[in-house]
């Protein structure tokens, strides 16, 4: 119930329904916590900071990596809880101003749940790391990020991630002067 009420949650945000999705997260987190069982706090967690990073929330997003960090150093040693808490921290780090910060985080996160071969959410984090290089003014090392994101996304068959990969590649376009390649890619995105 945990996982279904926060993919719905993305689902609803995604089609511009924020106050359903807002609603559907804290369904999440409602159960997870009557569950009283670690698996599900994560998820509804990681679930908050996804939606967090689609609203532009780097305080909830934060929050959301707190919580994933603790549940990861008390009491739930998962891996993926541990990435997820670094990618996230690192997010909202690079939102609030520290963006190399942010960076290094965001794929500290990545490369160590790609070691143990974990590919799900690989586009999406990987679009925060390009995300943070063109925020600390490196459009060139953003344009090598999103290109190895948008090609994970693709080889684990997420479409859910290339409308905002395409969308951050438009800014990386725009950052590098190009604007028709900018347009091309914000097309894409339309598009998808």
């Amino acid at each position: 119930g945990v996982m279904l009420l926060g993919m719905l949650a993305l689902v609803l945000h995604d089609a511009g329904l924020v106050d359903e999705a807002g609603a559907r997260v804290r369904a999440a987190s409602e159960r997870a916590l009557a569950l009283g069982q670690p698996a599900p706090r994560q998820a509804a967690w990681w679930f908050e900071g996804l939606l967090g990073v689609r609203a532009g929330e780097p305080e909830r997003v934060a929050d959301a990596a707190a919580r994933l960090q603790t549940m990861h150093d008390e009491e739930y040693d998962a891996p993926e809880g541990k990435a997820a808490a670094l990618w996230f921290r690192g997010w909202a780090q690079a939102q609030l101003g520290h963006p190399r910060e942010g960076h290094r985080l965001i794929r500290q996160g990545h490369d160590e749940v790609t070691r143990i071969g974990m590919r799900a959410f690989a586009g999406e984090t990987l679009g925060y790391a390009a995300e943070a290089l063109l925020l600390a003014g490196d459009a060139a090392g953003a344009r090598r990020e999103i290109d190895e994101a948008v090609v994970a996304a693709q080889a684990t068959g997420d479409r859910s991630a290339l409308p905002r990969l395409w969308m951050i590649e438009a800014r990386i376009e725009r950052a590098l002067g190009d604007p028709q390649r900018a347009r091309v890619s914000l097309e894409r995105a339309i598009a998808e």
